[in-house]
């Protein structure tokens, strides 16, 4: 099919588009519709209809401004963003994604979300809210109300490495279920730690605790009480303790159970 293309040099943009642009001098903007493909520097846009804001009144100078509606894709160096909506501010770099289900792939993880996205290219952050869910590289699901997600490494020595941090956690390999009320996992070495109020599930085990480490590469789980402040000590009696219940004579599924249960 022919499509038409729009070459915007002073962005280094092309926009090519197979049912054509419709040009608004007056409000400086211009639609393109049908399978609309963009190509700005690294950054990639697949979508049904786009609306871009310019700049210039009488020409498509300087962009920056974008909209995308209907089966929206955008590739960046870290991953790959979709959704129904998607609003990109060019320049100052920042993402908002809307529509459900959410998308980013990584190149090793998956996730899903159902309220929205805010991704900055800049900080290599994303902010994932709703329903969260991700699949990891060893097949393992993390679920989460809301998450954020830094890509590489940033200016704060504890996030050297690609890693959710999230709250209202729950982490389920094929051995078990964790549940916390916040937690880390980094993609780099496929390690969570989840904190506060921690349950551990097996299919014959329940443990509680305040701190857990889930190593998803070699499925060994290690639970903790929690980490105290050194500058206000503990009084004798009031330390919180890990506690290991075992559930006999349950089915395999009693850890999905046991976790409705409480």
């Amino acid at each position: 099919m022919m499509e038409d293309v729009l070459e915007v040099d002073r962005t280094s943009t092309t926009i090519k588009a197979e049912q054509g642009f419709e040009w608004q001098k007056g409000a400086g903007r211009f639609v393109a519709r049908g399978n609309v493909r963009v190509h700005r520097g690294h950054v990639m846009l697949n979508t049904d209809t786009l609306t871009v804001s310019s700049y210039a009144v009488k020409t498509p100078a300087e962009l920056f401004w974008w909209r995308a509606v209907g089966n929206t894709r955008l590739a960046f160096s870290s991953g790959i963003f979709s959704g129904e909506i998607a609003d990109y501010d060019v320049h100052e770099k920042i993402l908002f994604l809307g529509g459900h289900p959410l998308h980013i792939e990584t190149a090793t993880e998956t996730l899903t979300a159902h309220t929205g996205v805010e991704y900055r290219e800049e900080q290599q952050s994303a902010v994932a809210r709703g329903d969260v869910h991700v699949v990891t590289k060893e097949g393992s699901l993390l679920q989460l109300n809301i998450g954020i997600i830094f890509f590489q490494k940033t200016i704060q020595p504890i996030l050297e490495k690609p890693l959710f941090i999230g709250e209202e956690i729950k982490f389920e390999t094929d051995k078990e279920i964790i549940c916390g009320e916040r937690g880390i996992y980094s993609l780099d070495t496929s390690i969570a730690i989840i904190m506060n109020s921690v349950n551990i599930a097996t299919h014959n085990v329940k443990m509680t605790g305040e701190r857990a480490v889930v190593n998803t590469k070699n499925g060994l789980s290690r639970l903790y009480r929690a980490l105290q402040n050194p500058k206000k000590p503990v009084r004798v009696g009031r330390q919180k303790r890990v506690k290991l219940l075992l559930l006999q004579g349950r089915e395999k599924n009693s850890r999905k159970d046991y976790l409705k249960e409480s």
